[in-house]
């Protein structure tokens, strides 16, 4: 049984847009765009109100039961700025949310897998297959 969701959150939690009179992604390794981004903007980084609501709802019901991580090449400050923002922070506990600045995914060359094996299994006691990584694209188990 999964015990363990971790989030990638470009792409995956977040849904990026072009701000063409910038010139850039509203992605969170650019958390100087982040911090100017209005609160529309906000939401629409995460797809809009419809897909904030069902986001919101989705994560209210896997909190329930599961931890929740988020592990990410953005920056953490840039995440939380978001999450805050939108009103989504509430299901995230800080410590749970990995980020570039972040010393332990530093010391991991910035692999994600290796973090979540080194760092959230092993300090957490759940067996690798309880412990579900969602990515764009890819809904991942790890054995």
């Amino acid at each position: 049984m999964i015990r363990c969701i971790i989030f990638d959150f470009d792409s995956t939690l977040s849904s990026p847009f072009y701000l063409a009179d910038r010139s850039v992604w509203t992605i969170t390794d650019k958390p100087e765009v982040i911090e100017t981004l209005n609160d529309e903007e906000r939401i629409r980084n995460f797809g809009g109100r419809e897909r904030l609501a069902a986001l919101d709802s989705f994560l209210q019901q896997l909190s329930k039961s599961n931890e929740i991580f988020i592990v990410s090449i953005g920056f953490k400050k840039a995440i939380l700025s978001l999450l805050e923002s939108v009103g989504l922070a509430k299901y995230f506990d800080q410590k749970n949310i990995f980020g570039q600045e972040c010393i332990e995914l530093q010391h991991v060359d910035f692999v994600k897998a290796t973090l979540i094996t080194n760092t959230i299994i092993s300090s957490s006691g759940y067996l690798s297959n309880q412990v579900l990584f969602v990515r764009i694209f890819f809904i991942t188990i790890l054995f």
